[in-house]
């Protein structure tokens, strides 16, 4: 049977990230852990098209020796969220070890 694309997803940013991938077995885990990072893997179809455009809206605004960054506020938990391209945070931090899966 081919792997779900969810599962392979979390593969290759485990990979990406030089970390692992989580095997949760029914309890509550993040998908992947590294040393320098925990993360949680969405897989959709599309993302929503205005965060796209605002993302490629700041990419094309960036002189090349800086880290285009989106900020996103929500008002009403006041929470801020940051989201950069993957390409992006390793050309700025630099690759990192891939670790094979536990």
């Amino acid at each position: 049977m081919p792997e779900k694309p969810w599962k392979r997803a979390e593969r290759e940013v485990a990979k990406r990230l030089g970390g692992v991938r989580v095997k949760r077995h029914g309890e509550p885990a993040p998908d992947v852990v590294s040393e320098w990072c925990v993360a949680e893997v969405k897989t959709r179809r599309h993302l929503p098209e205005w965060i796209i455009s605002a993302l490629f809206g700041v990419v094309r605004q960036t002189p090349s020796h800086k880290l285009p960054i989106l900020i996103l506020k929500d008002l009403t938990t006041h929470d801020v969220l940051w989201v950069i391209r993957e390409r992006d945070g390793l050309d700025s931090f630099g690759p990192v070890a891939a670790k094979r899966e536990k």
